[in-house]
Parts: structure tokens; sequence; C-alpha cells
């Protein structure tokens, strides 16, 4: 009987382990989805993505952390690559990842042809920003303070061109005069015919 070296099966044991499981069924993240799984092809490790568009395509994961049962988890980056309309775009989280959703402190960067975008910092839950630092460099908008599906909703502070606005927001409004509002991701027009 022939002996297989001690050194060949430690070499080989890497590529005998499992793959994670796959992600629930019809919760892949699919071209006409908004949100769902992604998958990391080199790993089998998943996490979750939202805010895709229909045109979306092209679309590859990477995980450098752990994901003991599928889901992306701990400390890691993660980081999403897709095309939309001819463009090149990513999405950077560096932090902790909690069963696939960003938690805890950490950065998030969104990308176009390799340009940051926007850029968000500070305290996210349930794979959302909702404390922390929002920056939209081509624009010089920096806003600072509570937010809510990626909008300011509460106290914060927004500077724009030098100029700073702070007080109470709602749902990315920001009432600087009796009829006049500052608004942030959405049309200033909408603040003033919404109720608030």
């Amino acid at each position: 009987m022939r002996r297989i070296p001690f050194a060949f099966l430690l070499l080989a044991l890497p590529a005998l382990a499992q793959r994670p499981p796959a992600p629930p069924e019809g919760q892949l993240l699919q071209p006409g989805m908004r949100e769902g799984y992604v998958v990391d092809s080199s790993n089998g490790c998943w996490a979750w993505m939202s805010g895709m568009r229909p045109s979306t395509t092209d679309l590859r994961y990477t995980w450098t952390g752990r994901c003991p049962e599928g889901r992306a988890e701990g400390a890691g980056r993660s980081t999403l690559t897709w095309r939309e309309g001819g463009v090149e775009k990513q999405m950077i989280h560096e932090g902790t990842l909690e069963r696939g959703k960003a938690v805890g402190r950490g950065t998030l960067a969104h990308m176009e042809d390799g340009e940051a975008v926007v850029l968000e910092s500070g305290e996210f839950a349930d794979d959302m920003l909702v404390q922390g630092r929002i920056e939209v460099p081509r624009s010089g908008l920096v806003y600072e303070g509570a937010v809510t599906r990626g909008q300011p909703n509460g106290r914060g502070r927004l500077v724009v061109q030098g100029r700073a606005f702070e007080g109470d927001w709602r749902l990315g409004c920001l009432q600087v005069a009796p009829d006049t509002w500052l608004a942030f991701g959405r049309p200033a027009e909408s603040c003033r015919t919404q109720d608030l």
C-alpha cells in the first residue's frame, strides 16, 4: 500500500473544504431586481445588496472576510462592481458585516468609472448609514448627522460651497425660512408639496 506524504494532505485539506450554502431560494440578486444577495464566485460567500436599477449588467462581488454559514460575517472589505448605461460602477464597503449586511462603524464608497461620487462614513445598521458623514466630492456637499435611507433625517449639518445649514432635517428637507426649503437627496419642490 502506497503512503501519501503528510505535507501533501495538509495542502489538500483546504481544497476539500465545502463551499458555503447558497442564498435562500428567490433571494439571489438577478437582472431587473432592486435588491437581493450577491455571491463571491471565488469563495461562495454572499451578502445583501440594494439600490440596483433594472439596467444593471455584469454584476461581480468579492468579500475578504469570513462566511461561516454562507453570509458574509465580521470585519472585511466588500466590493460590488457592475455596469449601468455603459458606465462601470462600484460600491466598496470596509467595516463589519453581520448576516451579510453592514453594521457598526464603517465606510462606503460609491464609484463611477473609478471616481468617487459619494462617500459615506459612520455608523451603519441593517445595511444603511444611520449616523455619520455623506460627502459628494463633485459638488463639494458635505452632510454630517442623522440619516434615514440615504437622506438627512434628524439633527444634522450640511455644508454647501462654504455655507453651513444646520437644524432638524425631515426626510431630506430642511426649512431655512418660512417659505424656503433646502433639500438633500430629493428635489426641493417636493419639500414644499409633501406633508413631512
